[in-house]
């Protein structure tokens, strides 16, 4: 099988997938560039830096959820965002040292929030579903979750968000039985964030119910505890 163009491979956005199963015979490293998670319900960088740049300064604070001594710093952040004429806030933090720390905690609270509503979210479209495809290649020929996980596969994302192990481990769980150890397998699987990650996914349902405690608590404002960005 081989990823190419949008999305696996070097060049943006979505897959498109070419089946080649000998190439899954042998070690093979696949790339999820920035727009892979996009058909899955998760925004492109342009739509993430328009939904911070939306928030005022009170629900700015209330996303970030950190200390009132922090409004100097809070305040900052919420200039940068109304001036900023960059592609995304990953460019627009690069060179802010003042303000990168606040400026990840509202990238990871952002995320979580759609994660909490990912589940929610229908299927694509039949030709923007890559995962289907992929997985189909992966699982070829495979009676057992073990045979699956041994398939010497690593996956490199450019994306903060975890929508490919989520439906990974559920893909495997239906395709081979609950009972499956489809959690373990898909740990088996090497999956580095190049630009950082929201933390394992066993912590999912726990992110959960902190996201939706602080949803109800900040009025449906939303919000993240320091424990959502560990």
């Amino acid at each position: 099988m081989n990823l190419q163009a949008q999305g696996c491979g070097c060049h943006a956005s979505r897959p498109t997938v070419v089946s080649s199963r000998s190439m899954i015979a042998r070690p093979t490293v696949f790339i999820l560039g920035a727009g892979a998670s996009v058909p899955y319900g998760f925004p492109a960088g342009a739509q993430l830096l328009h939904a911070a740049r939306s928030l005022d300064l009170i629900n700015l604070a209330a996303k970030l959820h950190v200390p009132s001594s922090m409004i100097d710093e809070i305040h900052a952040l919420h200039v940068a965002l109304s001036r900023t004429h960059d592609a995304s806030l990953d460019a627009l933090l690069e060179l802010r040292p003042d303000i990168v720390a606040l400026g990840k905690r509202l990238i990871a609270s952002l995320m979580l929030e759609i994660e909490y509503n990912a589940a929610l979210r229908p299927f694509p479209e039949q030709k923007d579903d890559w995962l289907t495809t992929f997985f189909g290649e992966l699982a070829a020929d495979t009676k057992t979750v073990d045979e699956f996980a041994a398939g010497g596969v690593s996956v490199i994302t450019y994306n903060y968000d975890r929508v490919f192990e989520h439906r990974l481990s559920g893909a495997i769980a239906a395709h081979y039985g609950p009972a499956a150890d489809y959690m373990g397998a898909t740990r088996k699987i090497p999956i580095i964030h190049l630009h950082g990650s929201l933390g394992p996914l066993p912590a999912f349902a726990a992110m959960r119910r902190t996201i939706s405690k602080d949803w109800r608590s900040n009025g449906g404002r939303g919000g993240c505890t320091a424990t959502c960005m560990a």
